[in-house]
C-alpha cells in the first residue's frame, strides 16, 4: 500500500516511508548513466536518517528505478510523539536542509 503523508494520512511508527531527494553519490555497479533513469542501484554511502531527533532505521539507499537523477530512501519511522516532525538526511558528513517535516501519528 503506497500512500502520500498528509496531516490526514500521517505515517505511524515503525511504518516504512519512502524519502525521495537528489545529491545522494555514486552508486554500486551498475553506475548510473548520465540522462538516463535508474534501475534501483543501492548507493556507495549509507546515508544516517534522523526523524524528530531520534535515529531512523534505513533499509535502502538509492538511485529510483527509471527516473533520472531522482535517489530515493525507505526509512522506518522511529516511536514519536503526534505531530510534525524534523527530518535530516546525512551523508558524507553533510545534513540535508531544515525545515523538511513529515506529520506523524501513533
Amino acid at each position: 500500500n503506497v500512500t502520500l503523508i498528509t496531516a490526514n494520512t500521517p505515517a505511524r511508527p515503525g511504518e516504512t516511508v519512502v524519502i525521495y531527494c537528489t545529491g545522494l553519490g555514486q552508486t554500486q555497479d551498475p553506475k548510473l548513466e548520465t540522462g538516463k533513469g535508474g534501475s534501483g542501484q543501492r548507493t556507495l554511502e549509507i546515508p544516517t536518517v534522523t526523524i524528530g531527533g531520534q535515529s531512523a532505521r534505513v533499509d535502502f539507499s538509492g538511485a529510483t528505478a527509471n527516473f533520472v537523477g531522482l535517489y530515493q530512501i525507505n526509512a522506518v519511522v522511529p516511536t514519536l510523539a503526534v505531530g510534525d516532525h524534523a527530518v535530516i538526511i546525512t551523508i558524507g558528513g553533510k545534513p540535508s536542509r531544515a525545515g523538511v517535516t513529515v506529520r506523524v501519528q501513533p
